[in-house]
C-alpha cells in the first residue's frame, strides 16, 4: 500500500473564482484607447491602473474605494505634465516583503512636437494604495532626445528595475534601455532616483526585444531580465529568448552580466484573430513579453503570444533563474478560440494561474 500511494500523482489544486468586479468603463472613467490594462492584489485591495484612470477596489466585496485620473495622481505626488503632454503604458507591482506598491508610467507630447518623455515612478508610503503615495520624475533619455515607449517593471530585494525601447524623431524602433535604481533609495522619505543607471548602450540583436526585468518578492534571485530575440513581424519562425542579470543593485554602479541565448521551441508571430462575422480584426500584438514576467522559488515565469494553426495561442516558460538555463515550456491552444495577451502568476506552493 505505501509503495503504491508514492506513485499516485499528487492532489489536483482546487481552483474558484474568489471575487469578480466591475472594472473602469470606456468613456466614463478613461477614453483611452487601447486601455493598456494593468493592475496588481495586495493585502486588502486590488488596483487597477489604466492608461487614464487610477482605482482601488476593496479585495473583499469588489468595491471602488478609490479612483481618479492618472494625470491627477502624478498631480498628487508632485509631479505635473508639460503642457500638451499626455500619459500611457502604466505598470503596477505589489512587494509584499517591503508592503509598499510600485508603480511606473511614461509621459508623451501629445501635439508630436517634442520627442523626448519621462519615466514617472511613484511609490506607496505604506501596505494601503488609497493612502499616500511619493514619486520621482527623470528623462528617459539622459541625453534628451530619444523617447522611450513600453516601460517594463521589476522589483526585487536589492532593485528596481524600468526597461523600454528608445524611438528617434522619426518613430524608428533605435535600442533598448534598462535603468537600475537602488530599491532602499526609493523607499526613503522623499524617495530619491539620484543613484539611477542607465543601460543605453545596448542593442537589439544582442540583448534581445521588449526587455523584461523579473518581479521577485521571495529573495530566490536578483536582477534577471527576459526577451524575446524577435518580435516575429518576419512571419518566421524563433528558437531563441535572451536573458541577462543586473547585479550590484544596491549601489551606485549596477552591471549587467554577458547576454545568455536560450534555445526554446520555435515560435511565429500570431495572426490578427477575426470577430465574430469577419467585420474586423483584433490587433493582437507580436511575440514581446507584454505582461510582467515572475521569478518564484528561483524559477522564472514568463508567457507570451504565439501562432498555432492560424490562431493565437500562448506559450509559457519555466526557466532557471539563476542561470537561464530553460526547465520546461508547454503551449496552450483552442481549436475555436484566439489566446493573446497573456499574463502569468506563480506561488510557492507550485500553482501557476495563467490569464
Amino acid at each position: 500500500m505505501l509503495a503504491l500511494a508514492s506513485t499516485l500523482a499528487p492532489a489536483a489544486v482546487p481552483t474558484f473564482i474568489g471575487q469578480n468586479l466591475a472594472g473602469s468603463q470606456l468613456d466614463v472613467d478613461s477614453s483611452a484607447l487601447p486601455p493598456d490594462s494593468n493592475g496588481t492584489i495586495g493585502p486588502n485591495h486590488f488596483v487597477e491602473f489604466i492608461n487614464g484612470r487610477f482605482s482601488v477596489y476593496n479585495k473583499t466585496n469588489g468595491t471602488r474605494v478609490k479612483t481618479l485620473t492618472d494625470a491627477a495622481f502624478w498631480g498628487a505626488l508632485g509631479i505635473t505634465l508639460p503642457t500638451n503632454y499626455d500619459l500611457t503604458d502604466p505598470r503596477l507591482v505589489y512587494d509584499p516583503t517591503v508592503q509598499r506598491w510600485f508603480a511606473v508610467e511614461i509621459d508623451f507630447d501629445a501635439s508630436g512636437a517634442q520627442n523626448t518623455n519621462r519615466f514617472l515612478l511613484a511609490v506607496s508610503a505604506t501596505s494601503d494604495p488609497t493612502g499616500l503615495w511619493r514619486g520621482v520624475a527623470f528623462l528617459s533619455d539622459p541625453g534628451g532626445s530619444l523617447f522611450a515607449d513600453f516601460p517594463g517593471l521589476g522589483v526585487d530585494a536589492d532593485g528596481v528595475y524600468l526597461s523600454g525601447d528608445y524611438y528617434n524623431g522619426s518613430s524608428q524602433a533605435v535600442r533598448p534601455v534598462l535603468v537600475s535604481l537602488p530599491k532602499a533609495d526609493l523607499l526613503a522619505n522623499p524617495p530619491s532616483a539620484a543613484r539611477r543607471k542607465f543601460f543605453s548602450n545596448l542593442t537589439y540583436a544582442a540583448n534581445g526585444v521588449i526587455l523584461q526585468p523579473a518581479v521577485c518578492v521571495d529573495g530566490s534571485a536578483s536582477g534577471a531580465v527576459l526577451a524575446v530575440s524577435d518580435l516575429g513581424n518576419d512571419f518566421a519562425p524563433h528558437t531563441t529568448l535572451k536573458g541577462l542579470f543586473i547585479t550590484n543593485a544596491t549601489t551606485a554602479a549596477p552591471a549587467l552580466t554577458p547576454v545568455q541565448t536560450l534555445t526554446v521551441p520555435a515560435y511565429t508571430i500570431p495572426i490578427n484573430p477575426p470577430q465574430p462575422g469577419n467585420l474586423t480584426t483584433l490587433d493582437d500584438g507580436d511575440t514581446r513579453f507584454s505582461a510582467a514576467t515572475r521569478v518564484v522559488n528561483g524559477v522564472l515565469y514568463a508567457v507570451h503570444n504565439v501562432e498555432v494553426n492560424t490562431r493565437a495561442a500562448l506559450r509559457w516558460y519555466r526557466v532557471n533563474a539563476t542561470n537561464f538555463n530553460v526547465i520546461e515550456s508547454g503551449t496552450i491552444t483552442d481549436p475555436v478560440l484566439d489566446l493573446f495577451y497573456p499574463s502569468i502568476a506563480a506561488n510557492a506552493t507550485g500553482t501557476i494561474v495563467i490569464g
